[in-house]
C-alpha cells in the first residue's frame, strides 16, 4: 500500500498509515507506558479509543478465560464495536476500546459485520514495519509503532470455538497493534 494511504481503521480504532519514518519524532517505546488493570469482564467503556497513553493488563489473559466468557457478553461487545466502527469510520477495535476486558479485536467484516478475534496466541509473523497510528478521536498527532502486515493466530471465535488464520493487511495490523496494547504477560 502507498505511503499516507489509509490501511485501515486499527486494532485499537486508530487509523493506520504506511510509510513512518524511521527517524519520526513521535515513535513510541510501548514497554514504557504504564499499565491499568481492566476491572471485570465488561465494563461500562465505549469508544474509547487507545491513545498511547497507558496499555491493559488483565486477569482474563489466557485461553481459558477468553473461551468461558458468556454468549450475552460477547453480543454486549460486538454490539459496542459495531457502533463503534460505525460513528468514527473504522474497521477495527479492541476489547478494551468496548469495555471487554480479553486480548481481543473486533474486525470488520462485510458479510457478517465483524469478525471477533479472542486471545489470540501469535504463532508466526513476517518482519515488522513502521506504521503511523491515529487516533480518530484526536487525528492531530500520529504516533509510529513497529508492526506486521502478515500474523498468524490461535483464538477462539465468537462461537467460542479455537480456530488458527493468517490475517494480512490493515487486520494484521490490528490484531499487532492489539498486541502492543496489552502488557506482555496476555501472550506468553
Amino acid at each position: 500500500m502507498p505511503a499516507g494511504n489509509v490501511a485501515g481503521g486499527g486494532a485499537l480504532g486508530a487509523v493506520l498509515l504506511y510509510g513512518a519514518s524511521m527517524f519520526d519524532k513521535n515513535q513510541v517505546n510501548v514497554s514504557t507506558l504504564p499499565v491499568v488493570e481492566m476491572q471485570g469482564i465488561l465494563s461500562e467503556t465505549s469508544c474509547d479509543f487507545f491513545n498511547f497513553s497507558k496499555r491493559y493488563g488483565s486477569e482474563f489473559c489466557n485461553v481459558f478465560a477468553a473461551s468461558r466468557v458468556t454468549s450475552t457478553t460477547m453480543r454486549e461487545a460486538l454490539t459496542r464495536a459495531l457502533a463503534c466502527m460505525s460513528t468514527h469510520e473504522v474497521e477495527c477495535v479492541i476489547g478494551p476500546e468496548v469495555g471487554l476486558g480479553l486480548p481481543s479485536v473486533f474486525l470488520a467484516d462485510a458479510v457478517h459485520g465483524a469478525k471477533v478475534v479472542v486471545g489470540p496466541r501469535f504463532v508466526t509473523s513476517d518482519e515488522p514495519t513502521l506504521v503511523r497510528v491515529l487516533n480518530p478521536l484526536d487525528a492531530t498527532a500520529p504516533t509510529t509503532v513497529e508492526l506486521n502486515s502478515t500474523v498468524s493466530v490461535e483464538f477462539v471465535d465468537e462461537s467460542r470455538h479455537v480456530q488458527t488464520a493468517t490475517f494480512n493487511g490493515s487486520d494484521a495490523l490490528c490484531l499487532s497493534l492489539m498486541r502492543i496494547s496489552f502488557v506482555e504477560t496476555c501472550f506468553v
